[in-house]
């Protein structure tokens, strides 16, 4: 045979490809599929919505690696019927009649009115403990929960959030100057870039204790209108939430 040294290395090619290529091919691609799967877990910390101008809400799910990943997107009826059961309801409190007859004759006690402040928007009312802000997802209406039941009730922290930030844990914004405000009461890099290039600000709960922080600090120092501007604009944003009764 003249062409059996061409047939001998065409069977060695054959026998390379079976036993060490595709082997390695095939165990390549399960790395690959494993590397990317690993990379996919999202470890969720919190979540924020953005509203629509149709009505309906995109729930954003924020993960351990302070990455965003869009989940779902909720209707308005859907969020109506999350919100109602979400807030507790007031315990009923009987009213009890007060005993005896009216004396005949008697006059009933008349106090002066107290004069009204005009020009205050009236803010609407819920019947839960805590305030619920209008058309937001429920991802920031449980960051506002924990806000209230951390700042003892402190409606100006909430509104001044509210201002800030809209309630979004991965806001930014840039300045004139060169520095950057970020999270839920929009640091500024200047003077709190340790905490926002941390661990902790990946975390919303954790994000909340800082500015709660940094919030009564400035208000003991008596520069709480330097330190966060929506505490100027606080009580423009009031009536996005229904209060607590």
């Amino acid at each position: 045979m003249k062409n059996w040294h061409k047939i001998v290395l065409a069977t060695g090619l054959l026998l390379f490809t079976v036993k060490g290529f595709i082997p390695w091919y095939l165990n390549d691609q399960a790395k690959q599929r494993a590397l990317l799967k690993k990379e996919s877990v999202c470890k969720v910390t919190g979540g924020y919505g953005v509203t629509q101008p149709d009505g309906w809400i995109k729930d954003f799910y924020i993960c351990s690696d302070g990455s965003t990943r869009f989940h779902r997107l909720v209707s308005p009826e859907e969020q109506k019927e999350a919100e109602r059961k979400t807030s507790p309801q007031p315990t009923p409190v009987k009213k009890h009649k007060k005993k005896g007859k009216k004396k005949p004759g008697a006059k009933k006690k008349t106090t002066p009115k107290e004069d009204k402040k005009p020009n205050k928007p009236t803010p609407q009312k819920n019947n839960g403990s805590t305030p619920v802000k209008l058309g937001a997802a429920w991802s920031q209406n449980n960051m506002i929960k924990h806000a209230w039941t951390m700042s003892g009730g402190n409606v100006a922290f909430i509104t001044t959030l509210e201002a800030e930030s809209g309630w979004s844990p991965t806001r930014i914004g840039h300045n004139t100057n060169g520095t950057t405000d970020h999270g839920l009461c929009q640091l500024n890099s200047a003077f709190h870039d340790k905490f926002i290039k941390g661990k902790s600000f990946k975390y919303w709960d954790q994000q909340l204790n800082y500015c709660w922080g940094v919030y009564k600090d400035a208000v003991a120092r008596g520069i709480i209108t330097h330190t966060f501007y929506g505490y100027n604009r606080r009580h423009e944003v009031e009536n996005r939430f229904a209060w607590a009764r």
